[in-house]
Parts: structure tokens; C-alpha cells; sequence
């Protein structure tokens, strides 16, 4: 099911920032900003978002705005999947 229209609310992302930030990194991955993306997921992955966790871990395995680096990306992935 689609999320509900309340969660792209100004005030909604006020108080969950992980949410705000792995939207604006979702966006700017698909506009094609990866550096900025990446950038962004780690912003949210500080505040234990385990969907921009998965993320950075996919772009550092593809080399996504960054080098590539295998072993990082198995990190993230394992710190995402720890979490359920």
C-alpha cells in the first residue's frame, strides 16, 4: 500500500528527519545527484533508518557516488539487517 498523503507534510518531516531525509535521498538519486544522495541516506541512516541503511549499502556495492567498496557496503547491510 502507498504511504499515507500525512507523511509528505511539512510538519510530519519536522519531527521525523530520518523520514525527511531518506525522501530528499530517494529524490535526488533519481534526479541523478548520487553524491547528494548518498549524503542524504547517511543522514538518515544517523538517526537508525534501517531503509537508507540498505541504501548506502547498495550504493557503495554498485559504486554509486562513491568508489566502490564491497566490504563497506557489507557492513551497512549487515548493520540494516541486524536491526529487522
Amino acid at each position: 500500500t502507498a504511504p499515507s498523503p500525512v507523511v509528505h507534510t511539512i510538519s510530519y518531516l519536522a519531527y521525523h528527519p530520518d523520514l525527511r531525509y531518506q525522501l530528499d535521498g530517494q529524490a535526488a538519486l533519481e534526479d541523478g545527484k548520487l553524491s547528494k544522495a548518498l549524503w542524504l541516506f547517511e543522514k538518515s541512516a544517523a538517526y537508525g533508518d534501517k531503509g537508507s541503511q540498505a541504501m548506502i549499502a547498495e550504493m557503495h556495492w554498485e559504486g554509486l557516488g562513491t568508489p566502490r567498496n564491497r566490504a563497506l557496503a557489507y557492513a551497512w547491510m549487515d548493520l540494516a539487517s541486524s536491526r529487522g
